[in-house]
């Protein structure tokens, strides 16, 4: 759950703020500005939503790390289990074999 909110909710909310500091720095409200504060504030609030786009790469970098070492967890431990077990089944076979021998030398045929 925490992965779909950071994931999908997070990003979409950034870009709608970028978008409107952007549209409201660019066409300000009261339409008397001056162009050296507009730009001031565009490059503000610009840096804003850069810094709102790394914050938010490095958290997915992180959680899929965390989320990746999970499944590398889960799956050595999955190779793990068939391994033993492929050795088990191995080594019921050779017990069968060998007790198959050893009936027939015991039997004489």
């Amino acid at each position: 759950m925490t992965t779909i909110i950071i994931n999908e909710i997070i990003p979409i909310i950034t870009l709608i703020l970028i978008v409107i500091f952007i549209t409201h720095n660019t066409f300000p409200i009261n339409h008397t500005y001056n162009k050296k504060k507009s730009n001031y504030y565009n490059q503000k609030y610009i840096n804003l939503g850069k810094l709102f786009i790394n914050i938010i790469l490095r958290t997915n970098i992180v959680i899929e790390k965390s989320y990746r070492k999970k499944t590398n967890n889960r799956k050595q431990k999955l190779v793990q289990e068939m391994m033993m077990k492929f050795e088990e089944i191995e080594s019921r076979k050779r017990n069968f074999i060998r007790k198959k021998k050893n009936k027939k030398k015991y039997n004489g045929d």
